[in-house]
């Protein structure tokens, strides 16, 4: 948990813009549609490269009877994307994506029952973990947040030139 405090006493400037900040950290809000949109980038190339991208690596192959069953059917399809619904409910394109937001959290996911199974494995199915965010992936999460709060503690240094202009 991070916890800023700040005792203003006064107008100017400086309290103007940690004011502003203040109230941008107790609601990230704002920021976590582009958040979002980041995950939802990420998750496109976690199945573009059949987990390579993510730190528990590659995804395990399938086994020698699925995937000539599966070329049969469906020839040409990669590894967890035969019907393409969990594809799309991840990457924010399809009918089966969750996307829950909180004043300073967001869950991103699907409600489809397999994904579980595909995440954690099962006794006959490899684990395969489409969510496996990488340290670089946070980072980027961080930098979309620490762009939303320079932009506040910015405005309020607008709000006060606003205020002062107009009570000039």
């Amino acid at each position: 948990m991070i916890e800023l405090r700040a005792h203003v006493t006064g107008g100017g400037e400086v309290g103007a813009r940690l004011r502003s900040l203040r109230s941008a950290v107790q609601n990230i809000r704002p920021a976590l549609p582009a958040v979002v949109a980041k995950v939802h980038e990420q998750m496109k190339d976690q199945f573009r490269t059949e987990g390579a991208r993510g730190p528990a690596g590659r995804w395990t192959a399938l086994t020698p009877t699925y995937a000539r069953r599966k070329a049969a059917l469906f020839a040409r399809r990669p590894i967890l994307y035969l019907t393409g619904a969990l594809h799309d409910s991840l990457t924010g394109d399809g009918p089966n994506s969750v996307v829950t937001y909180g004043a300073n959290s967001v869950f991103v996911g699907t409600n489809l029952p397999y994904a579980e199974a595909h995440q954690m494995g099962t006794a006959r199915m490899a684990k395969r973990q489409v969510i496996d965010p990488t340290e670089r992936d946070a980072f980027e999460w961080v930098v979309v947040i620490r762009r939303y709060l320079e932009a506040a503690y910015a405005r309020g240094s607008k709000v006060r030139q606003r205020l002062s202009t107009a009570f000039a």
